[in-house]
């Protein structure tokens, strides 16, 4: 449902009057916080990193993933430079400590230029990365400079467009006065996890399924030796992530489905992203989880575990194993299982109405798209 609001004007003339400064040297000093642009992520990696583990974001807001994205977004499918898009940076710092960091893009499309989260169609939460209780730096009046700071750089763009905002970033939304906000057409979806497995497995399903679901398992240890595991060694994790994503691929093409993951041979941007921080060793949150018959992969998990949170990313088995088994539903119920043993708070879905999130979820995250102008142009575009 689209909403209105009109306080203040993002046009006033305090941004039509910035005089353009150094494009790789910008910055801004308002009450105490010193606002910079940056172009690469190279001068911030240390910073960034000190920030994420005292702040309260999502694992797609971590440096891992969106250095991921940087570099996919950077370059076209050639491994060009992308013309049509130009990753960038704002960051705030209170003498050297980092305050907050907005992941952002400019890109370039029929209705003129618009600034938007950097991947913000790879990640299932947008927004920035703010210091625990340093959120009010990012107030209203400061929020102007960013946007003079945008206008600065890049004097074509029109528009903010973001998209998948999770309710727990509204106080940022909130900025955005005479943006027009509306509910995403998806929702993503969780399940509130306790110590006591067999207490919440028992809530979520009948006695009945719970004993069909053992029948099945053990229907599936007949044909040879059945192990559940976390995958630790990278080259192991390298080519199952290959077989998991292959799997999915086929699968979904094979059901009319769209396809978000490419070819090994033409893969989209996701899959070069799920793959990149795979491969990267000092990315300790994205984990591999995985039912092997006699060693062999059947279904495979990739997740994050992150936060005291388990978040459920893209799995897939194999479709040679008969369906009669249900192996994609015992890998998810073991993954389940093993993070409320661990302790953790809850079990993340993510976006997606799959019968299968409504069945196990306990609750839902709305997310929200917001189009905001930055020109007289962009009004006219975001109406």
């Amino acid at each position: 449902m689209l909403g209105f609001a009109a306080n203040r004007s993002l046009l006033e003339e305090s941004y039509l009057e910035v005089t353009k400064p150094d494009f790789q040297n910008v910055s801004n000093v308002f009450n105490q916080v010193n606002f910079q642009i940056h172009f690469t992520l190279a001068d911030l990696a240390h910073d960034w990193i000190d920030l994420e583990k005292n702040s309260s974001v999502s694992p797609f807001q971590k440096y891992n993933w969106v250095r991921s994205l940087f570099e996919c977004t950077n370059l076209d499918s050639n491994g060009k430079t992308d013309l049509t898009s130009k990753p960038f940076f704002i960051s705030g710092y209170m003498g050297s400590k980092l305050i907050f960091v907005l992941p952002l893009v400019k890109e370039k499309n029929l209705l003129g230029e618009s600034v938007k989260w950097l991947g913000s169609e790879l990640s299932d939460y947008n927004g920035p990365v703010v210091r625990n209780g340093h959120a009010h730096f990012l107030s209203r009046e400061n929020f102007d400079r960013v946007i003079a700071l945008i206008r600065a750089n890049f004097p074509a763009a029109n528009m903010f467009y973001l998209t998948r905002n999770p309710d727990f970033q509204n106080d940022f939304l909130f900025h955005f006065d005479n943006g027009h906000f509306w509910t995403a057409e998806y929702d993503s979806h969780k399940l509130e996890l306790q110590r006591d497995w067999k207490s919440l497995l028992a809530d979520r399903r009948s006695k009945k399924s719970r004993q069909r679901l053992r029948s099945k398992l053990n229907a599936l240890k007949k044909d040879g030796k059945i192990v559940f595991r976390q995958v630790r060694n990278n080259l192991e994790r390298e080519s199952l992530t290959e077989k998991i994503l292959a799997w999915k691929s086929d699968h979904l093409e094979k059901i009319g489905q769209r396809n978000p993951f490419g070819s090994e041979h033409t893969p989209s941007n996701l899959r070069k992203v799920l793959e990149s921080s795979v491969a990267d060793n000092g990315d300790t949150s994205l984990r591999l989880f995985g039912i092997f018959k006699d060693g062999q992969l059947v279904a495979g998990m990739l997740a994050f575990v992150d936060e005291n949170k388990f978040y459920y990313l893209v799995s897939a088995y194999c479709p040679n194993l008969p369906s009669k088994f249900s192996v994609g539903t015992h890998l998810l119920m073991k993954t389940m299982e093993l993070a409320s043993r661990s302790g953790l708070s809850e079990f993340d879905f993510l976006i997606g109405d799959e019968d299968y999130k409504f069945d196990w979820s306990s609750d839902r995250i709305k997310l929200h798209h917001i189009a905001a102008p930055i020109t007289a142009k962009g009004q006219i575009v975001c109406l």
